[in-house]
């Protein structure tokens, strides 16, 4: 809970099928309790058949700030999340 409190910003990465979404839901839930609302943002991994965009946000309450489509785009994203 110490290190949420002092991040600028936490994303919950999810694909979009209804069982992950739901375990955001619940993570969104406990991260807006420690952390302000406004901080809080969604990255999704489309899954076939799963929620849209918008449906995700629906379901755990928190914006999309990013869609991963792609094995590159993971990897940057990994490589982003590395770095110190």
């Amino acid at each position: 809970t110490f290190a949420v409190k002092l991040s600028e910003a936490i994303f919950v990465i999810s694909t979009t099928d209804a069982a992950s979404l739901e375990d955001a839901r619940e993570k969104a839930a406990w991260l807006r309790s420690a952390k302000r609302e406004e901080c809080c943002g969604l990255v999704l991994l489309p899954s076939p058949g799963g929620a849209t965009a918008r449906q995700a946000e629906q379901i755990t309450g928190l914006p999309v700030c990013a869609v991963i489509r792609e094995d590159t785009q993971i990897d940057q994203l990994a490589r982003w999340i590395a770095q110190d």
